[in-house]
């Protein structure tokens, strides 16, 4: 036993001596970090993915850029954001003066031979001053063009005794006074261009320019706001080139399509006030809204201002007529009808006496062989419209076409109040909801009708998806049967 323990101890004795020795045999082994060799090839084209990424990164972010643009501007032109002041046009009554306190008349200097302007009141120009535009008395307080009905001197330079004989020279300083009156009146009128690329018959690509005449109706103080028909100009489909010419003659960039009204062809453009050149902004003046009542209007002398023959002109004349109507979806405006021969593609507004405005041409209304014929839709009846364009009001949308049932249709066919159903829009919410043509629609809501006026203030006080409540009547051949429904307002379509 004792030699079995005396050999382990000697055996555990040499295992260090065996761990010593096989280390010191693997002393030459040494462990050395070195760097990476630079792959030239591998960086260079490590650079050039980088590189090419960045610039595929840029082209897509200004192609991103370029796509919303026109989104963008548009939200920043509409003045989304800020808050506008709300446009309301007020009707005055037609014996009251354009608000201006002088006006520029053009004179004639007979003995030099040359024109010159001269500053003065228009109430205190009178058919009978012996200088129009220099000097003479007050008109008469009705606002009339007669002269001032007392023994003086005429326009002739003669004696008068208080009679009112007139004279050709009588009849000059009436035109002369009229046009007075349309130069003021300029400072409320734009003229709008839009460009258009085309290809002519040559099949060679060129620039066509198209115009317009615009009136400027108000601002919401942070845009000027702009009424014109805007059939010549694209319509719904404005071109993105777009520029106003002032009174003054000083051009403005950046004119946008605010809304437009598909019924009437009507827009309201706006511009920036800030792009308005300085001198520009001198110049010019808010329309004065007038009357177009069939009492103010018919038989009484107008202006036909803008391009009424097409391009820019000025006509007198007379309203002859202020009956007809134009029917549209859940609508229906007066047409004034005058005297004035224009053009077909003509464009401007109406002015009374007053250098009020009471009708905004419209040509392509009138009837079979007055196409000719200077026609203009009644300012008052437009008003609203006018508002809610220039406001960018959502209308409501139900969908017939509405008319007024005579008198004696009612009477002698028993048909009840309201107002006629001509026709009815395809996929409307009229239509969805069982209205047809032929239909009487009594109320709204409980407020009854008797007039296509009355019935589009009615739908103009509701929103669209405002459901309301309707009684109408329909015929079975013999009586009026009375219905009731309900209906979901829409969006009125612009296109």
């Amino acid at each position: 036993m004792k030699k079995e323990e005396k050999d382990k101890t000697e055996e555990e004795k040499k295992i260090p001596e065996t761990v010593e020795a096989e280390s010191n045999n693997y002393d030459f082994i040494r462990e050395k970090i070195k760097d990476r060799p630079i792959n030239r090839k591998k960086l260079l084209r490590r650079t050039l993915l980088t590189a090419g990424m960045a610039v595929i990164f840029g082209l897509i972010a200004c192609i991103t850029f370029l796509l919303l643009e026109p989104v963008f501007g548009k939200l920043l032109n509409s003045g989304q954001g800020m808050e506008l002041t709300p446009v309301e046009l007020n009707e005055n009554a037609e014996n009251e003066l354009i608000p201006t306190e002088t006006v520029q008349i053009i004179d004639e200097d007979r003995e030099e031979g040359y024109q010159i302007a001269v500053e003065k009141p228009l109430d205190e120009m009178s058919l009978n001053d012996d200088d129009v535009v220099v000097s003479g008395n007050s008109s008469n307080g009705d606002g009339s063009l007669s002269g001032n009905g007392a023994s003086g001197t005429k326009a002739s330079g003669k004696e008068t005794d208080g009679k009112d004989d007139l004279e050709l020279e009588d009849y000059r300083q009436l035109y002369r006074k009229k046009y007075s009156l349309s130069v003021e009146v300029s400072k409320s009128l734009v003229t709008i261009t839009a460009n258009e690329d085309a290809t002519n018959w040559t099949d060679e690509k060129e620039l066509r320019e198209h115009m317009t005449t615009g009136v400027l109706v108000g601002e919401n103080g942070y845009q000027l706001l702009i009424l014109a028909d805007s059939t010549r100009i694209g319509g719904n489909k404005p071109s993105d080139n777009m520029r106003v010419r002032f009174f003054n003659g000083d051009y403005a960039d950046g004119v946008t399509l605010l809304r437009y009204d598909k019924d009437t062809g009507l827009a309201v453009y706006a511009i920036q006030l800030s792009d308005i050149p300085t001198a520009a902004k001198e110049d010019i003046k808010i329309a004065v809204i007038g009357t177009s009542s069939t009492s103010s209007v018919l038989g009484n002398a107008v202006i036909a201002e803008g391009m009424p023959l097409g391009s820019e002109s000025v006509c007198y004349g007379a309203v002859t007529s202020s009956g007809r109507t134009s029917t549209g979806i859940d609508c229906s405006y007066q047409l004034l009808t005058t005297d004035i021969y224009g053009s077909t593609d003509a464009s401007g507004v109406l002015t009374n006496m007053k250098g009020q405005l009471v009708g905004i041409i419209c040509n392509g209304k009138n009837d079979t062989g007055l196409e000719n014929m200077v026609c203009a839709y009644g300012i008052s009846g437009i008003r609203s419209l006018i508002e809610d364009l220039s406001n960018n009001v959502d209308r409501s949308y139900l969908g017939i076409y509405p008319a007024e049932v005579d008198y004696d249709a009612k009477r002698e066919y028993d048909i009840p109040d309201g107002v006629y159903i001509k026709d009815v829009d395809i996929d409307s919410p009229a239509m969805q909801a069982g209205l047809l043509r032929g239909d009487i629609l009594i109320s709204i809501d409980g407020t009854g009708m008797l007039t296509v006026g009355e019935y589009m203030t009615i739908l103009r006080g509701h929103k669209p998806e405002d459901t309301i409540k309707i009684v109408y009547a329909r015929s079975n051949g013999s009586t009026y049967v009375t219905m009731t429904g309900e209906v979901e307002l829409g969006f009125r379509p612009e296109k």
